[in-house]
């Protein structure tokens, strides 16, 4: 294909681990006649391309604000462009998808877009934008999941035929975000994911996500992000350094914690542990660089803050959003 000299075409594939039959397709800067046999359910959101589909035996413009929706099992062609420019492709395993809109619905589906091209609601562009800002190694797996779900809850309301929500009480909520939230103040709390933290409460992870953010006000990767930094900020207390905390709180480096602990507090995880004075109100049995859950388990039983029963009273003035961006 013919690219102009200050702009070469750029096309690369992300997956991760956390989301098992998922990827990711980036394209920049592209004026190819794609020729497309589809794997899986796929959106595609042009930002800056603009062109015809042939797909179905229809040709169809998609262009910026538009999604356009394929099923497994076909193919597409682009054979008119009439703007060069960039797009992302979410494409989801048939069985991955079916599974995830059987924990949605309770029961099974055969999924269908209702349409082929729609014009993206601002709720289904965050919530794809979300996703494609989630999938990279910076995330954690329950930002990545969380991201998923919410999209794919989206998707099947606004997008595909016949994909009622089970309904969810609210008592049920509650007593459910209460579980949930014992969960992510348990030692593991740090490290889990959705799937992890459903199969503890015996929920599937739509009933985790909507349950939580129904009671808390937030998804649960944003809630275990707060936790995650307040039980750093105790172990900075007493005594251990900035890599040990990082370690036992599931960052994955130093200055992946110390993006987050500036953005939540205003000062860097250095900072902070240099205006501790004294001894160390608790040290650890080994200052090695694993503490273990003994050492977890203390110190978040003794965090006042974290065994609040209303989280949003203790952070309403943190800074973490609401989006649960964790990177």
């Amino acid at each position: 294909m013919a690219n102009s000299t200050s702009s070469q075409e750029s096309v690369g594939l992300r997956r991760v681990a956390a989301l098992h039959g998922v990827e990711i397709l980036d394209a920049e800067h592209t004026d190819r006649n794609w020729r497309i046999f589809n794997l899986g359910f796929g959106m595609a959101v042009p930002t800056t391309w603009q062109g015809d589909v042939l797909y179905r035996r229809r040709q169809l413009n998609v262009s910026p604000g538009t999604v356009f929706c394929t099923m497994p099992g076909e193919v597409h062609t682009t054979p008119r462009i009439d703007h060069k420019g960039s797009f992302n492709v979410l494409i989801v395993q048939p069985s991955v998808l079916r599974e995830y809109l059987a924990d949605r619905n309770q029961r099974s589906l055969n999924p269908e877009w209702h349409n082929i091209v729609a014009r993206a609601s601002p709720r289904l562009r965050e919530g794809l934008a979300r996703l494609f800002s989630a999938v990279s190694p910076a995330h954690s797996a329950m930002e990545q999941q969380s991201a998923l779900l919410t999209l794919i809850d989206i998707a099947a309301e606004e997008l595909m035929d016949g994909s009622p929500r089970r309904p969810f009480s609210d008592a049920d909520a509650v007593i459910a975000a209460k579980r949930l939230r014992e969960c992510l103040h348990s030692p593991e709390g740090a490290r889990m994911d959705l799937h992890t933290l459903g199969r503890a409460v015996s929920m599937n992870r739509f009933q985790v996500l909507r349950s939580f953010r129904r009671r808390y006000g937030l998804p649960p990767h944003a809630y275990q992000l707060c936790v995650r930094i307040g039980l750093a900020r105790q172990m900075l207390i007493d005594g251990l350094n900035v890599t040990q905390a990082s370690a036992e709180c599931g960052f994955a480096d130093s200055s992946h914690l110390a993006r987050h602990f500036k953005r939540a507090l205003g000062v860097s995880p250095k900072q902070y542990a240099r205006t501790s004075s004294g001894e160390p109100a608790f040290r650890p049995p080994h200052r090695s660089a694993t503490v273990g859950d003994d050492w977890i388990a203390a110190t978040l039983a003794r965090s006042d803050a974290l065994a609040c029963p209303d989280f949003r009273a203790v952070f309403a003035r943190s800074p973490v959003s609401s989006s649960g961006r964790n990177g």
